[in-house]
């Protein structure tokens, strides 16, 4: 699966209505509504302010100073998609994690540890690797991510609270961070089409044997419109990456980003490389492809 995130910064009312009625002349499966809100934090001055101090008064080496300017350019995003059980994904400095909390009541309690709290909270840390849960997909995995959270809680994996990532920065990490600014999506679309006839004026027959996952929403910053997203999961039945080399993964890949951008044609807002228009499909790390990774790095070039 690939995924790719287009905006478009002055859509129109009609450019949009169009686009909406292409797709439901395909005749599509809706997925229903969906919002997203995406939060920039910088490192807080204030904090920069006490490290340096501490360094003033301890005689810290060279190698505290160069912590201490590199400390000073971080830059944290959050972003959480309503469609991912609120999961939200953090990414600092090319290191991704993906945090969510769970209600533990409906956990088989081990023997082990008797005394949990009516409400988990657990986490995993994927650094750019695409090994054990960091084979998420969107509504699924090849590991059911219900059943590795709930280990992962049972194990201890919890700080025993009920508050997400993002309220516990934005209420008791505020020292460190702070929020410089914040663009939420509303109005969200969602459809699924698959390949279902052989009609060469069809949407659906961009690729054969395809599926696309398509979401949509307005976005605004403090009030104010700040574009049109397109949000697209690609799928082709008829490839397997896993036993393909890097010259066909690389292929594929690419064969895949046209048929996205064919598709966006056929939808009346084509890629074009200009300022209204901006394509992200890029990986967050180049060598390998996580679903949360990828898809958290598009929204960034998209919104930041």
């Amino acid at each position: 699966m690939i995924t790719a995130v287009l905006i478009v910064k002055n859509a129109t009312l009609t450019s949009i209505s169009t686009f909406h009625d292409l797709i439901s002349n395909e005749i599509p499966t809706i997925l229903g509504s969906w919002n997203f809100e995406f939060k920039i934090f910088k490192i807080n001055p204030i904090f920069i302010q006490l490290l340096q101090d501490s360094a003033a008064n301890s005689n810290s080496n060279q190698d505290f100073q160069i912590y201490l300017n590199q400390q000073k350019n971080k830059i944290m995003f959050t972003l959480n998609l309503s469609y991912l059980n609120n999961k939200i994904i953090t990414v600092i400095n090319k290191t991704f994690m993906v945090f969510n909390h769970y209600n533990s009541q409906n956990l088989p309690y081990s023997n082990s540890n008797p005394n949990q709290t009516s409400f988990e909270s657990d986490f995993h840390a994927e650094k750019n690797d695409n090994q054990g849960i960091s084979q998420y997909t969107d509504g699924g995995s090849q590991i059911d991510s219900d059943e590795v959270n709930q280990n992962l809680t049972l194990l201890g994996c919890s700080n025993g609270g009920t508050d997400s990532i993002d309220s516990i920065i934005t209420n008791r990490l505020s020292s460190n961070w702070a929020l410089r600014q914040t663009i939420v999506g509303k109005g969200g679309n969602s459809y699924y089409l698959t390949t279902i006839d052989d009609n060469p004026n069809s949407l659906q027959n961009c690729s054969m044997k395809s599926i696309f996952k398509i979401r949509t929403a307005n976005c605004f910053s403090h009030g104010n419109f700040r574009g049109f997203l397109i949000e697209i999961n690609y799928h082709n039945d008829s490839s397997n990456i896993q036993n393909q080399t890097e010259v066909q993964r690389k292929n594929q890949e690419q064969n895949d980003l046209t048929t996205i951008k064919n598709l966006l044609n056929k939808l009346n807002f084509p890629v074009v490389d200009d300022s209204d228009h901006k394509f992200f499909y890029q990986k967050l790390n180049s060598g390998k492809s996580n679903y949360h990774a990828d898809l958290a790095n598009q929204y960034i070039n998209a919104l930041s």
